[in-house]
């Protein structure tokens, strides 16, 4: 059941015109289901130097390639993607590790 919000954030780079960096935001608010992240993705991706901790099953026509999540008011990066047949609907399943410094 897609119970949870997620925010879905793009990050997009421009330059004003003495050429310093200027990083904008784009938002976007969708429905997820939260699991859990199985004991052999978890230390398979601890022996990469990753340290999953939330996965998120949302809707392939949502997810565009975001790089960057807020779920209850916590901000993780997506290290991992995976199409997802569920009940007749694609999804993806996005396995995330929580960002820090943000």
């Amino acid at each position: 059941m897609l119970a949870h919000d997620v925010t879905l954030i793009d990050v997009s780079i421009t330059y004003d015109s003495i050429g310093q960096e200027v990083k904008s935001e784009t938002e976007t608010v969708i429905q997820a289901e939260l699991s859990a992240v199985s004991r052999s993705e978890f230390y398979q991706a601890a022996s990469a130097g990753l340290k999953p901790e939330l996965v998120l099953l949302v809707h392939e026509f949502e997810y565009d390639a975001q790089k960057l999540i807020k779920f209850d008011s916590v901000y993780y990066s997506v290290i991992r993607t995976y199409p997802v047949i569920r009940d007749g609907l694609r999804m993806t399943e996005l396995t995330c590790e929580r960002k820090l410094g943000v």
